[in-house]
């Protein structure tokens, strides 16, 4: 059941049977059916997800419009930082776009996977690296690339968030409205409407 989450860990970090055991033990595995809500604006209390299987949306709602933020894929992690680490509401909302199978870890059993041992210290600062890289990259993303590039990147990078998710959530994401998405669509593949 575990091993995507630990194929990741294997290619992060080297460590042993046991102590992938360990982590194992800390993280609770939860099966969630599509349109399933499983963080609320006012949750201060979010866990870090590793999404094993399905398509996770992470959006925020402004004046009854919904700003898709992030659309997590299978072997990513996703949370709310600000429910996660300063236990503060988390504003945003994250919800399943098909069904879905998670892995989720506490703040405090991460801490205590921490104090395990160093390297899961080291796993933690290369998953937090990414994040951040691939966070900086979309903000490039969106200030240099025109609305097609930006769909033909997604589409090149992550053809199954293309095939899973709703147009809607996928233009919201990509910063444009659903009617742009679907010219954009139209243009690139003429033949495939």
């Amino acid at each position: 059941m575990f091993s995507k989450l630990n194929h990741l860990i294997s290619n992060t970090i080297f460590c042993s049977n046991d102590e992938i055991s360990f982590a194992d033990s800390l993280f609770a595995f939860h099966r969630f059916t599509k349109n399933t809500v499983i963080l609320d604006p006012d949750d201060s209390d979010a866990n870090l997800i590793f999404v094993n299987n399905g398509y996770l949306r992470s959006f925020y709602t402004l004046a009854h419009e919904e700003i898709t933020i992030n659309i997590s894929s299978p072997n990513e992690f996703t949370t709310s930082l600000l429910s996660f680490f300063y236990n503060d509401k988390s504003k945003m909302t994250i919800q399943c776009l098909t069904d879905c199978e998670i892995f989720a870890i506490s703040k405090q059993n991460l801490d205590s996977l921490y104090s395990q041992n160093p390297l899961w210290q080291e796993f933690g600062r290369k998953i937090m690296e990414k994040a951040l890289v691939e966070k900086e990259i979309r903000i490039m993303d969106q200030i240099y690339l025109t609305a097609e590039q930006r769909y033909l990147k997604l589409l090149k990078n992550n053809p199954g968030l293309i095939q899973n998710c709703p147009v809607k959530y996928i233009a919201s994401y990509l910063g444009i409205h659903p009617e742009s998405l679907s010219r954009i669509r139209r243009s690139a593949f003429p033949n495939n409407c």
